[in-house]
């Protein structure tokens, strides 16, 4: 007797995962080497290759896992798409593009506000009550952390009623 045949697609889907890892891991090591070159750290404080090396370095760690570690459809069973995949995945494009357009119109604050509020109700399809606090919590904490506590200087809206009132 012969042993059960694989299904069809698998070996494909084993080579395809080694080959994003390998692809992955090439990125995430060429993000820290470029962030390195950048300085990671100077005599004031942070330099501006800190935050792209921490995040290639997280992306490097999180690919080892990806390629390492099991997962559901590793059997063999595809795990069911979620409801509704193709249609959040449009909304987050759409939230992003609105992001790059609006920000030099509406400033960092209110399109960080308008970003995490799109984002919870297309998305996370939470209520209006909590989508409101979290946003305004978000725009208004990212906006303080950046401008005040980092001194990061960022954009403020290009309408003059809004930007008289520092947003």
């Amino acid at each position: 007797m012969s042993a059960p045949a694989r299904p069809p697609g698998r070996p494909r889907a084993s080579v395809a995962k080694r080959l994003s890892a390998v692809a992955l891991m090439a990125l995430s090591l060429a993000i820290v080497c470029s962030a390195v070159q950048f300085g990671v750290y100077s005599d004031i404080g942070p330099g501006p290759g800190l935050f792209p090396m921490v995040l290639g370095a997280l992306l490097c760690l999180l690919t080892v896992a990806w390629l390492t570690l099991p997962q559901s459809g590793d059997e063999g069973e595809a795990e069911p798409a979620p409801a509704g995949g193709p249609a959040r995945a449009a909304a987050v494009a759409a939230i992003v593009l609105f992001a790059i357009v609006a920000m030099p119109l509406l400033g960092f604050a209110l399109t960080a506000f308008a970003v995490a509020a799109a984002g919870m109700r297309a998305v996370g399809g939470q209520g209006w009550r909590a989508t409101l606090a979290v946003a305004a919590a978000a725009g208004a904490g990212s906006a303080y952390l950046f401008q005040k506590l980092l001194e990061v200087p960022l954009p403020l809206s290009a309408i003059p009623g809004l930007r008289l009132l520092g947003v």
